[in-house]
């Protein structure tokens, strides 16, 4: 049986993901992911699922390890900016507008506006459906501590909503890539077609949700 050539870019690439593959795997991989999540929920604008997807491709031998920094980063950062806003109510009008998003604009009105619609129609139960609304965490967060309401049952709801949404748009990370590629093609070598997958699949959801 006759060797497969490798080209200079398919060596490039297997060295890449294998770098990848390592620092998933490593403990700054774990504590990139968990420092992430937790800025997300106070500061920064793009959520964890954006790292922890590609993490999770490339760390699927510690998924739940990953999985779990994820977690936890959210919820610790979610139970801080919660109480910080419930303690100090006085603060979230002058903390809201100045909230950061993706276009490195302010907080725009539209979100601050849906997160009050949802907050005063739904009540504490808004925290269940705010990680599929398309408006931050902190934005509900503020106003819903804000108007008051008791931070055990919104913490709980939002952290069980958020640690599902992490969950659905990461597990696909466990299937190996490389088996997805060849059932649609079966023409590429092993590690080729599992850096052409990932790089696809990572930049197909990258879209998704920082754009």
């Amino acid at each position: 049986m006759g060797e497969i050539s490798v080209t200079k870019e398919q060596a490039l690439n297997r060295a890449a993901f294998d770098r990848w593959q390592g620092f998933c795997g490593s403990r700054k991989g774990l504590t990139l992911m968990f420092l992430w999540a937790v800025a997300e929920a106070i500061v920064w604008p793009i959520i964890p699922d954006a790292l922890l997807f590609p993490v999770a491709i490339g760390g699927r031998r510690r998924y739940w390890k990953i999985l779990g920094a994820a977690v936890l980063g959210s919820a610790l950062g979610g139970i801080a900016i919660y109480l910080f806003a419930y303690f100090m109510p006085g603060a979230v009008e002058s903390i809201l507008p100045r909230l950061p998003c993706e276009s490195t604009r302010l907080v725009q009105d539209f979100m601050i506006q849906r997160a009050k619609t949802a907050l005063a129609q739904q009540g504490v139960m808004a925290f269940w459906t705010q990680p599929w609304s398309g408006v931050s965490y902190k934005v509900y967060a503020l106003e819903g501590a804000a108007r008051r309401f008791d931070p055990a049952a919104a913490l709980c709801l939002s952290i069980l909503a958020r640690s599902l949404r992490m969950f659905v748009t990461s597990v696909c990370g466990l299937f190996d890539p490389n088996h997805l590629y060849r059932l649609a093609s079966g023409v590429e070598p092993r590690w080729a077609s599992k850096a052409a997958s990932t790089r696809f699949r990572t930049w197909s959801f990258c879209k998704i949700f920082v754009m």
